[in-house]
């Protein structure tokens, strides 16, 4: 582990929350625009609508992802948190790498239909009937980093085993910065609230990987 200066730390950190909030403005986006198409409410067609998606996907919300994902490891690798010393940090590290694979695992299913838009007649049952898998995809990918980014502000205590052997071996090296709140001074509902994390995170996942696998889980192409 690593400590970066001030300056750099507050670079990467800029750097996080900006690629994080695109990446959730992004969903936020891309839910929308499925919803309005589901409702009818816009008479843009199929075609560009999933040209749009997959745009959006490709261009924006996975390069979004990718640099939040690799900043947030940047971050805690290079901080005196630790990257695998707090359960709120792997529960954070664990929720955007699932995010980020079914992301990735799902993106070329959406390629799939916007080609299918635009060179197939007669596709437009099953291209309408797609969205509702791109409404449940978004939808649960929105939830689960609206849940990440409540782990990241609220830090709920808990060293993990690994990062309870290096504290009992050196216990100086992993305090927490002064900008941050320390595990040892943290109130007592702490241990309560980590619980009610970790059960909503556990839940999340569930329903995320239920959802996936009922849509038929990760194309293959």
């Amino acid at each position: 582990m690593m400590i970066m200066k001030s300056g750099s730390r507050k670079f990467v950190l800029t750097l996080h929350t900006t690629v994080t909030g695109t990446w959730i403005g992004s969903v936020v986006t891309y839910l929308t625009l499925v919803v309005v198409s589901l409702a009818g409410w816009a008479d843009i067609g199929l075609a560009p609508t999933w040209a749009t998606l997959a745009l959006l996907g490709w261009y924006v919300v996975v390069p979004a992802a990718l640099s939040s994902f690799a900043s947030g490891v940047a971050m805690a690798w290079s901080t005196t948190w630790g990257l695998l010393h707090h359960k709120w940090v792997v529960a954070s590290l664990g929720l955007t790498t699932l995010a980020v694979v079914v992301l990735l695992g799902h993106m070329p299913s959406v390629t799939e239909s916007a080609t299918l838009a635009n060179t197939a007649s007669g596709a437009e049952a099953d291209l309408h009937q797609a969205l509702w898998s791109e409404l449940l995809h978004s939808g649960l990918g929105l939830v689960v980093l609206l849940a990440i980014q409540a782990i990241n502000v609220y830090k709920p205590a808990g060293l993990t085993t690994y990062g309870r052997r290096i504290r009992e071996a050196k216990p100086t090296r992993l305090s927490a910065p002064a900008m941050l709140p320390s595990p040892a001074t943290a109130p007592q509902g702490s241990s309560r609230w980590a619980k009610i994390v970790w059960i909503h995170a556990l839940i999340l996942v569930g329903l995320f990987v239920i959802g996936h696998i009922a849509l038929g889980g990760v194309p293959s192409h």
